[in-house]
């Protein structure tokens, strides 16, 4: 049977039960009850749990609504990621969570429908089209319990549906395969970090500390008469979660021009945002001549006593961002002065050893570049068959 012969029903008519949670403030990790909301919905339909928040189990057993239980589907369902959605699959590794008030859980009637291929469809750029057609709210948005009704879901019989899980399964697999070596260099090189120089915090080492603004350059300001047909703008949403530029915008197409607050970048310019630096939203410049946002602290290496490679996993390591986030100040949108940064000791170790360092950094960006190349052509795959299921 083809796509375009499969029935559509409203999405209401396969789920059994739609769910929102709720928030109890002050819960201990000691309980052991995660609190699950928008920001442990990642990208790739699945989970991150590293940042955990709790909710107390006296809490937990009082509820009637918003556990999370195996073939669960959650969405976000208001802010900045509204309609992110994941599955929970026999792999998730919380024996007691449950969503708080800005996640939906939805539970499908499995007699309808399956789990999985619910999921997919409303992963697909079709089904968070559909979704968002129920986006209400100007400054904090989202959607209603009610998108449920005006969602269109194609529904194939139930083997079929089956069969489209288990291929969508297989190609998905390997593109979480190809991330999940990612994140295994990138934890690699943080653990090289720690072994060859100790925590830069603690400076355990006693390598000599010099502060951050002796170390890097004042850069100039735009000029008033600059201008430039090509001029792209990078601010803190173009960095993703793997600390890349990932995505620019015309200066122009923002109905801006530079501003004497904004800086023209390099390659290789440390961009370390000082607002929320909790998100740990900092990258390297990929290229020349992008103007940063003032949001940004920019870091350009003047001394030949210190490796960028070096300086950039030192300000993205774990205990440089605590401390910094501890230097935070305003409660709404925590931010850093300058100053804090400029101030911030340096340990120093020798220039040999920040190279051996440095050659580490090549030669596992050069295996990150092979795998982004063979993760990019996983990500088409599942793109493509998410097409060829669930478009016309």
């Amino acid at each position: 049977m083809k796509n375009k012969d499969w029935k559509k029903v409203k999405l209401g008519e396969v789920v059994m039960t739609l769910e929102s949670g709720k928030r109890e403030k002050g819960g201990s990790i000691d309980s052991g009850v995660f609190s699950l909301g928008a920001e442990h919905l990642d990208s790739l339909g699945g989970f991150k749990l590293d940042k955990g928040k709790f909710v107390s189990e006296s809490f937990y057993n009082q509820m009637q609504k918003g556990k999370i239980f195996i073939d669960d589907i959650l969405i976000v369902k208001d802010g900045a990621t509204t309609g992110k959605v994941s599955y929970v699959n026999a792999s998730f590794p919380l024996k007691k969570s449950a969503i708080n008030e800005h996640v939906f859980k939805l539970v499908v009637n499995e007699a309808e429908a399956l789990p999985k291929y619910v999921f997919y469809f409303l992963y697909s750029p079709i089904g968070q089209l559909e979704m968002m057609r129920d986006f209400r709210g100007a400054t904090v948005g989202g959607i209603t319990k009610q998108f449920v009704d005006n969602v269109q879901i194609p529904l194939p019989p139930l083997p079929e549906q089956k069969a489209i899980a288990a291929q969508l399964d297989r190609a998905d697999k390997v593109r979480q395969a190809l991330a999940q070596s990612l994140a295994d260099y990138d934890r690699l090189l943080a653990a090289s970090f720690l072994d060859m120089f100790g925590d830069p915090v603690l400076n355990p080492k006693g390598w000599e500390l010099v502060k951050l603004g002796e170390l890097i350059k004042k850069l100039k300001k735009i000029s008033s008469d600059y201008s430039s047909d090509t001029i792209e703008y990078v601010d803190i949403s173009s960095i993703d979660n793997t600390r890349q530029i990932v995505s620019s915008v015309s200066i122009f197409d923002i109905g801006e021009r530079p501003s004497r607050a904004q800086q023209i970048l390099k390659k290789g310019d440390i961009l370390f945002s000082t607002v929320r630096p909790n998100l740990r939203n900092i990258a390297l410049s990929p290229r020349d001549n992008l103007i940063g946002s003032t949001g940004f602290f920019i870091s350009r290496v003047k001394s030949d006593r210190i490796k960028n490679q070096y300086l950039f996993s030192l300000l993205k390591s774990t205990s440089v961002t605590t401390y910094f986030v501890n230097q935070t100040t305003g409660a709404n949108y925590p931010a850093l002065k300058s100053s804090h940064l400029k101030n911030f000791p340096i340990p120093l170790p020798p220039f040999s050893l920040q190279q051996q360092f440095a050659q580490l950094v090549e030669r596992i960006e050069r295996q990150k570049a092979l795998i982004q190349s063979a993760q990019q052509s996983a990500e088409d795959l599942f793109g493509a068959l998410l097409q060829a299921y669930f478009y016309e």
